[in-house]
């Protein structure tokens, strides 16, 4: 069943916050998977991917949650307003301050090769996507496992490319055009063979912070891949960045989902971590990046949890993510207070 409350009775089993089959119209066998959560001002957004269409594959859902959790959208709704041929997938959120929208990137295969697509949506309780289906930010190489976020004056989209595992950004304006051409460089060549996947880009004040995944630091591939972090100015030409390490643990870190508290200048990073052996949700508060306040374990049960996404409120936060203690994939989430503990 749907539970529409997130407080949790215990950190590291929480609820589920569905959407699943008794409240939806997905099959039994529908996997919900890759949440992203906002909290857009007014209310709580959560997309996600989901293959209840069968014959269409992946499709984006989403549905809006008041403060408490409960449910302002009776059912789920597709994202794009109509199934699109093939999978969207692993998609993000942002809210765009200056134009008074979301907007939302994803994963598209609906062409040769898969390419980073977004949308603008209107708020409100049946906001809708103003730009159709979506436009593409990518184009020729395979791109993938994007990531989307806005200051007043300049939107950032964060992206992979298949070939060579390789971070690219594009920068946008809010009325929609694009300042940077076409992809650019994040990470320096000259660090070596490292593979650079899963990455985030947080705003802040004037310019966006990126967190990533990078295995620079191990000998073991992506087992021994440990979080790093830079920054990129929202304007200007910028060079390609080497990044510092954010977090270094055991075996793997990865998907790290972040937010920024401006007013103790912190970042609220969660990501799937594997020091334990299993795949876990792990979180913690950066103070201005020098100090880590108050790192644990959110979820970290005998199956996996994957896909953390954070929706930050002053006030107090929700964090989702992809659970597999049932045969399918579900969402499920646990409610932070001011201070990033579980409630």
């Amino acid at each position: 069943m749907l539970l529409l409350s997130l407080t949790t009775a215990n950190a590291a089993f929480a609820q589920t916050i569905g959407p699943i089959q008794s409240l939806s119209t997905s099959p039994s066998s529908a996997s919900q998977r890759s949440p992203s959560a906002l909290w857009d001002g007014q209310s709580y957004v959560l997309v996600w991917e989901e293959d209840r269409n069968d014959g269409n594959g992946k499709e984006l859902f989403w549905v809006r949650m008041d403060n408490n959790g409960q449910l302002l959208t009776p059912n789920a709704q597709l994202l794009l307003g109509q199934a699109v041929n093939n999978n969207q997938s692993l998609p993000k959120l942002a809210l765009n301050p200056s134009a008074q929208e979301l907007l939302v990137t994803w994963a598209d295969s609906r062409s040769s090769a898969t390419q980073v697509y977004g949308t603008r949506v209107s708020l409100g309780t049946n906001g809708q996507s103003l730009d159709g289906t979506g436009f593409a930010v990518t184009s020729g190489a395979s791109y993938g496992y994007p990531s989307v976020d806005c200051i007043s004056t300049r939107c950032m989209f964060l992206y992979r490319k298949d070939a060579g595992g390789e971070l690219e950004f594009r920068r946008m304006n809010p009325d929609g055009a694009f300042l940077d051409a076409s992809s650019q460089d994040l990470v320096q060549d000259s660090l070596g063979q490292t593979i650079e996947q899963s990455a985030v880009v947080q705003a802040r004040s004037s310019d966006f912070a990126v967190i990533w995944e990078d295995d620079r630091n191990g000998s073991n591939g992506t087992l021994g891949s440990d979080l790093f972090w830079g920054s990129i100015a929202a304007s200007g030409n910028v060079p390609p960045i080497s990044g510092q390490t954010l977090v270094s643990a055991n075996l793997r870190q990865t998907a790290p989902s972040v937010s920024y508290e401006s007013n103790s200048n912190e970042l609220w990073v969660t990501w799937q971590d594997q020091r334990q052996g299993n795949l876990d949700v792990w979180f913690a508060r950066f103070n201005s990046l020098s100090s880590t306040l108050n790192p644990a374990a959110i979820s970290a049960g005998p199956d996996n949890e994957v896909f953390p996404s954070l929706g930050y409120k002053s006030t107090g936060s929700i964090l989702v993510w992809e659970d597999f203690r049932t045969a399918y994939g579900s969402i499920y989430g646990s409610t932070l207070d001011s201070q990033g503990a579980v409630q």
